[in-house]
């Protein structure tokens, strides 16, 4: 597994639009509105899937992703 982690001052659409450039395949995208009802964003490019995953389940969750 990569980490893509981007702190860069480009805007967030700028953002996304060079994830899918690169391709790359899941997003854990986390901000402090989700973060205050303890989720986290989880998106799957190739089917645009986008899910929110409870913080207490999200490393149970990348396991089952990543062992698909």
């Amino acid at each position: 597994m990569n980490v893509f982690f981007n702190n860069d001052n480009k805007s967030f659409g700028q953002t996304i639009y060079n994830m899918d450039y690169i391709g790359v395949p899941y997003s854990l995208l986390i901000n402090s509105k989700n973060l205050l009802k303890n989720f986290i964003e989880f998106k799957y490019r190739k089917n645009n899937l986008i899910k929110l995953i409870n913080v207490n389940n999200i490393l149970k969750f990348i396991k089952k992703i990543l062992n698909k």
